[in-house]
């Protein structure tokens, strides 16, 4: 079973993604939406991947979370990021993910329109 730490500060998009993925799938899901939490809650469940939510604005853009992961990796190598964006309130940040995950920043992305269903299945597959 898969760890998943998700930090997704829109609550109607966590909520309804955390309960898809922990009833149909075999994820193990916490969340966590303290900055400053991320590391120790990552470490404590010793999480596969940090599913986060990108924005136009710190501490939430896509160099934001870069950085969070570059220091989870420092202990859990094999920790995945993988973000979600809305890419009609913030253009411009989606962008920045498509650049970030050029340059290899990031394993994967998706905007929030993506099914729940569709998301849940490459999660399961990373």
């Amino acid at each position: 079973m898969k760890q998943v730490v998700v930090s997704i500060p829109n609550s109607l998009l966590a909520g309804g993604l955390c309960l898809h993925l922990k009833d149909k799938h075999q994820l193990n899901v916490v969340t966590q939406q303290r900055q400053s939490e991320i590391l120790a809650t990552c470490l404590e469940v010793k999480a596969d991947i940090l599913l986060a939510e990108v924005r136009d604005y710190p501490p939430l853009t896509i160099m934001d979370w870069v950085k969070h992961h570059q220091e989870i990796v420092n202990h859990l190598p094999n920790c995945k990021l993988v973000v979600i964006v809305d890419e009609n309130s913030s253009p411009e940040a989606s962008l920045a993910v498509k650049e970030a995950k050029k340059k290899g920043h990031l394993h994967m992305f998706f905007f929030s329109s993506v099914s729940g269903e569709y998301l849940s299945a490459v999660l399961e597959s990373l």
